[in-house]
């Protein structure tokens, strides 16, 4: 983590060609939030392009210029990739917020700036003891925003992957930050659902500035940015893609920035000319993504997509769109009642068409499962012990001493957890696992007792 090494400056170089215009509403919208010193959230499918819109950010000063104007060299943008962190303590953390702002700074060729902070880099990465690290992190903000003038602005990448060793502390301090810097320091959580459907409800509290209603959603489509990257693939595989291809291609992947590029990858190394959507539906690594875009929603919303499989056309105009997801209508995953990805509808009306698949725990206790695939990591730490409680006792009474136990045993206190809290806690895990969570088949309220997990 210490220095970007040749792939980093490689997406660096590659971001900076970007045409000015790409993603230019959502930018325009961040932009907005970021003038005005607000924290927000970038919010996203898997796949469809937020490390590279925080990235025109960092890299493209055309980009910058586009939507910040001469205020621009007032500002410092910071990319914090979390997938670096994944996993690790949170004095590692730190250290990397340390190194990416040392080289954001000869990034952007801030010499005299750059040498300043890679001294505090190196005095304050030599221990593992987290108050020492935060003193150096806190001297770099104070040198940055006070004494430069600078507005830092830090990009958080990826921020869900890091939620598993995420406690209440990184938001104590970095509001304690932000208040060092006078308000000269404006974070930006990238984040593939909102925030306040992610956190632990423990955190929730401390985390509250930096939520709100300040989101920025990115539709699936960027023509600029697809355009170019489609360009991109041409140049550097020298292999001219037919318009026609190009064409069916997109039209099967709604332009979904990471699936319209492995799609045309796949069909130009299997030389496809004709019937593209069927080979496309049956390809393994194209197959592999719309995995990962469909274990990452609950399974209320992925019964919502099986059901507009199995309704006929003329009977979609009677929906009452107040029943979608309010995400997949946000994440224009939902357009006018119908699935905007033909791909994905395809693969939802697949899974509309298997047997009820069994939520497990995996053996070592880290994991759970919905068949075979893997959905643990849409849960809160919270949610999560939850439901391994419950499959571990599964047809057997959980009362809420139990959950007491299994969830806030680490608290300094239990007295304080009340019914209302676990009643929450309990909803929203119902929210992720049951197909109608007000009528739910899973968890199942025992009046005067507690709960009972049906599998």
């Amino acid at each position: 983590m210490k220095n970007l090494d040749n792939k980093t400056m490689e997406i660096a170089r590659f971001e900076s060609f970007f045409p000015e215009n790409a993603r230019f509403d959502e930018l325009e919208k961040l932009a907005i939030y970021i003038k005005d010193g607000n924290p927000c959230q970038l919010i996203g499918l898997p796949g469809v392009g937020r490390s590279t819109t925080l990235r025109l950010l960092a890299y493209n000063k055309s980009v910058r210029l586009k939507h910040f104007n001469k205020n621009v060299q007032w500002l410092h943008f910071v990319l914090i990739d979390f997938s670096e962190a994944s996993g690790r303590p949170f004095s590692d953390l730190l250290k990397h917020m340390l190194f990416s702002i040392s080289e954001s700074l000869r990034e952007r060729q801030m010499n005299e700036e750059c040498k300043k902070v890679q001294s505090f880099v190196e005095k304050y990465t030599t221990t593992n003891e987290d108050i020492i690290i935060l003193d150096g992190l806190k001297q770099i903000i104070d040198y940055l925003s006070l004494e430069k003038k600078l507005t830092i602005v830090f990009l958080f990448d990826k921020f869900e992957l890091y939620i598993p060793m995420l406690t209440n502390k990184f938001f104590i301090h970095l509001k304690a930050l932000q208040n060092r810097a006078k308000y000269r320091l404006i974070s930006v959580f990238s984040v593939n659902r909102p925030l306040e459907e992610i956190l632990d409800e423990t955190i929730l509290p401390d985390a509250y500035g930096f939520l709100g209603k300040r989101n920025v959603f990115l539709p699936i489509l960027d023509e600029p940015s697809l355009n170019f990257a489609i360009s991109y693939f041409e140049k550097i595989s020298q292999k001219k893609i037919v318009k026609d291809i190009r064409d069916i291609v997109i039209s099967q992947t709604a332009g979904h920035g990471k699936l319209t590029k492995i799609s045309i990858e796949q069909v130009i190394a299997e030389g496809v000319l004709e019937n593209i959507p069927t080979f496309l539906e049956g390809d393994k690594t194209v197959r592999s993504l719309l995995y990962e875009i469909w274990n990452h929603l609950t399974t209320e919303e992925q019964e919502q997509l099986k059901n507009l499989t199995r309704i006929k056309t003329i009977d979609k105009k009677d929906l009452n769109e107040n029943n979608e997801s309010p995400y997949l209508v946000r994440s224009s995953l939902i357009l006018n009642n119908t699935i905007s990805i033909p791909l994905l509808a395809s693969f939802a009306s697949y899974r509309a068409g298997r047997v009820i698949e069994k939520i497990t725990v995996s053996e070592n206790g880290k994991e759970i499962y919905r068949g075979e695939s893997k959905i643990s990591d849409q849960f809160t730490n919270s949610e999560f012990f939850l439901l391994k409680l419950f499959l571990e006792n599964k047809e057997n009474i959980v009362e809420r001493s139990d959950i007491i136990d299994a969830i806030w045993k680490n608290s300094k206190s239990t007295e304080g957890v009340t019914d209302q809290a676990i009643d929450q806690l309990i909803f929203r895990l119902r929210k992720k696992i049951e197909k109608e969570p007000n009528n739910p088949s899973h968890i199942i309220t025992i009046k005067g007792r507690g709960f009972k997990f049906i599998a």
